[in-house]
């Protein structure tokens, strides 16, 4: 599997988001988002039964987002309708160049660079704005998924 493509298991990214966050996101929570539609794994039939959930190094980041979000406390189910909006293209808006935030306006998010955060409208009396800068973009996600992995290997070697 080449590592731009890597896809990683709901374990996996829970690690991943406890290591690099450091922020506890259990499963249930994540299975609930799915059924909330407010996350979308890429899905296969395992070999077990149930489903077996891929994710992208974009989707561990936009899964670190809403883990954080949760941790402080904010209800992210205010966010289901912008984050199913901004899933699709995740990919291609965690690819821009440079620093980049997730900013929520409202029950509004997107991902935007640092010289835009300052064009952001601040959200009319009573709407919550939220900046949260990525500081863990998906080609660092897929090295630590990488090394996490090769030292579950060894263990098993």
């Amino acid at each position: 599997m080449n590592d731009d493509a890597m896809e990683l298991l709901t374990p996996e990214v829970i690690r991943l988001i406890r290591r690099l966050e450091d922020v506890a996101l259990p499963r249930q929570t994540i299975d609930r988002w799915i059924a909330m539609g407010l996350v979308t794994p890429a899905v296969r039939r395992g070999r077990h039964s149930g489903e077996a959930h891929l994710w992208s190094a974009e989707d561990v980041v936009g899964l670190s987002f809403l883990a954080r979000i949760r941790a402080e406390g904010v209800p992210v189910y205010r966010y289901r309708a912008a984050m199913r909006d901004l899933w699709p293209q995740l990919g291609s808006s965690l690819a821009q160049e440079g620093d980049l935030f997730f900013v929520a306006v409202g029950s509004d998010v997107s991902v935007v660079r640092d010289d835009e955060v300052g064009g952001v409208v601040p959200p009319p009396v009573g709407r919550t704005l939220l900046l949260w800068q990525v500081t863990n973009p998906p080609a660092r996600i897929r090295a630590e998924a990488a090394m996490l992995r090769r030292r579950a290997q060894r263990r098993t070697a």
